[in-house]
């Protein structure tokens, strides 16, 4: 797995759990304001009922009175409604509740075994299978920088300004795909302005992070930056494709990068359209 997909998918997880996240943030609030309305309601009946039996019994007794035999009951059903309330607050274990706690159950088991794991590696360190165990590991870590020092430097979401983007498009209708192609597809990753439009004057202070994927499905990725050709133009360059020519936007610089719009790309000498299909944020 190249360090390219790990990248992607890391972003993919991310983006996930933050969409989640505000689902569940929402739908928190909207169960919130609900309850909230219920108790008001709830509060402005038992007032009315606290108003009605007060004045039913000054009909019988003094105000003094009544006042007092009502502060009494009051105190009396809240101490016996505790349980109660607290049953309602909890309400009966949910499925999402089920789920979380077969979920940190499972956690305290992986965690367990994983110590239980680490113990018997080091309890093997003296013996041929612990060398053979520190062999593989040495290898597997060679390999892994290796690795590392083939591929590009990965994207730091912290690192970039909030105004990068990663940009989907795909093919759109032609005469060879009436439909258009979502498999047939660029993804960007660059700097927009207000107007989402590329912002050459952030492109210029983080051209390394300005990359281009290009998705073919009977091909392998190929991976390459967004480049900023003489007079203004946009290109993709693809770095490990030496006979590959670049692929120039045909006026990007005055497009608007949003979902809906349609951008043309020259490839190989052929002019083809695209449909942007998804805007995110790094």
């Amino acid at each position: 797995m190249n360090t390219e997909n790990v990248v992607k998918n890391l972003g993919v997880l991310w983006r996930t759990d933050r969409i989640i996240a505000e689902l569940r943030m929402r739908h928190l609030l909207v169960g919130f304001g609900l309850r909230a309305f219920a108790a008001l309601i709830a509060a402005f009946g038992l007032l009315m009922l606290e108003l009605s039996a007060y004045f039913a019994l000054v009909q019988i007794w003094s105000a003094i009175s009544a006042a007092a035999i009502l502060g009494a009951v009051n105190f009396v059903a809240a101490r016996g409604s505790r349980p109660a309330i607290a049953a309602i607050r909890n309400g009966p274990p949910s499925p999402e509740r089920r789920v979380t706690a077969a979920a940190g159950a499972a956690d305290h088991d992986h965690h367990q075994e994983l110590e239980e794991a680490t113990i018997g590696r080091r309890s093997c360190n003296g013996n041929r299978g612990g060398a053979r165990m520190i062999e593989a590991a040495a290898s597997h870590r060679q390999g892994a920088i290796h690795m590392r020092n083939t591929q590009r430097k990965p994207i730091l979401n912290a690192s970039l300004p909030a105004q990068f983007r990663q940009i989907r498009i795909a093919l759109a209708r032609e005469p060879n795909h009436p439909e258009g192609d979502p498999a047939v597809a660029y993804l960007i990753v660059a700097p927009f302005d207000a107007d989402d439009r590329i912002d050459a004057k952030l492109w210029r202070e983080h051209r390394e992070a300005c990359r281009i994927t290009r998705l073919r499905p009977d091909q392998e990725d190929r991976f390459g930056h967004l480049v900023h050709r003489p007079g203004g133009g946009w290109a993709f360059h693809y770095d490990t494709a030496a006979n590959m020519p670049d692929e120039i936007g045909f006026h990007f610089a005055d497009e608007g990068f949003t979902v809906g719009e349609y951008v043309s790309i020259n490839e190989s000498g052929k002019m083809h359209t695209y449909r942007v299909t998804s805007v995110s944020y790094l």
